[in-house]
């Protein structure tokens, strides 16, 4: 539960977004042509304790991700609009 599928960059290729070992900062990385490549880390102050859910922004088509730190903050972060 604490990976999401989402085309984080807006190149129509569904891209990762998983936390790292330590679960302090969420990775977003693609697969685009068959090689792997980080396109993003989000750093966080506690451990992402929940799991990473995407979502749609209304009917703009964004997208964003969900998830909860070990402290209870709730974090909803979206790829800049300039993606």
């Amino acid at each position: 539960d604490q990976a999401a599928v989402a085309d984080w960059n807006g190149d129509g290729v569904p891209d990762l977004l998983v936390p790292d070992a330590r679960r302090r900062e969420l990775r977003v990385v693609t697969f685009k042509g068959g090689k792997f490549m980080e396109l993003e880390r989000i750093a966080n102050p506690q451990s992402i304790v929940t799991a990473v859910l995407p979502m749609q922004l209304g009917q703009s088509g964004r997208i964003a991700v969900i998830y909860g730190l070990s402290d209870g903050t709730l974090i909803a972060i979206s790829p800049s609009p300039a993606r």
